[in-house]
């Protein structure tokens, strides 16, 4: 009997390479929960030729368990085997703390707050809620993560928080979010101190989406209140340097007159 070690990552063969992105995330986010990233893997050549063979990293290795011991991965009428692969480093450390249980990313428990994965960096966390405000009820804001506290390179995920978990309730249930054609997996989220260092909120909100931000006082200075924090104390430094040039200039004055005055005749 073959032993099935735990991962947090799996690899799918015979994935039709006709079938894009979206309609594969499409299909395996809304049957298979805690999906964290797609990728097509591509030949090594000059083209960048798309393979069959598509790899997909789970949010903890609990949610790879039963496609393991089956086998196979089904995208529409299509079924593709699976195969386990090297897990993450974050995974690793999760097998060895907690027998490959992930207690801190649990969608069992209830939470006010979610965690939406592979979301492209390049859609603004503003837009993003604004279009999630008019779908689901009670999101107080919306807020991208990235790399660390100091790094401004943005990571795929991004954080919802609502009034209430009971806003939580049938999303955490379903396993993912769903906007127009895009879909994205979900898993709440309860955050930890250390954890809670690595956010970093994108104020590009206009004060027309207030309704969904207001409760929310970042703790981070972002790119432009940095900026604006330097511009001040740049023109503080430009008033003092003025006001030592002038007082300079006046005793220098006071030193000529009085010399001057003392000249003889």
């Amino acid at each position: 009997m073959t032993t099935i070690r735990p991962t947090d990552r799996i690899l799918l063969h015979g994935v039709d390479v006709d079938l894009s992105e979206d309609e594969l995330r499409k299909e395996l986010v809304a049957n298979y929960r805690g999906i964290k990233s797609i990728e097509r893997l591509c030949k090594d050549d000059q083209y960048k030729t798309p393979r069959e063979v598509v790899q997909i990293q789970f949010t903890s290795v609990k949610y790879t368990e039963d496609i393991l011991k089956n086998g196979y991965v089904n995208i529409g009428l299509l079924r593709c085997s699976v195969r386990g692969v090297k897990p993450s480093i974050s995974a690793l450390r999760q097998i060895k703390d907690n027998n490959g249980l992930d207690v801190s990313e649990d969608t069992e428990q209830p939470s006010n707050k979610i965690l939406v994965h592979g979301v492209p960096t390049n859609i603004p966390v503003n837009e993003l809620g604004e279009e999630l405000s008019k779908i689901y009820d009670g999101i107080k804001f919306a807020k991208r993560w990235y790399e660390n506290a100091e790094s401004q390179v943005p990571t795929d995920r991004v954080q919802i928080d609502f009034k209430s978990s009971k806003d939580t309730e049938s999303i955490l249930r379903n396993g993912y979010i769903q906007i127009g054609k895009f879909y994205w997996s979900v898993t709440a989220y309860k955050p930890h101190n250390r954890q809670r260092n690595y956010i970093e909120y994108d104020d590009s909100q206009s004060d027309n989406h207030s309704d969904y931000q207001s409760d929310y006082q970042s703790d981070i200075l972002t790119e432009q209140q940095i900026l604006q924090t330097f511009e001040k104390q740049k023109q503080q430094l430009s008033e003092l340097i003025n006001r030592f040039d002038a007082r300079l200039n006046n005793a220098i004055g006071s030193q000529t007159k009085n010399r001057d005055y003392s000249l003889p005749a």
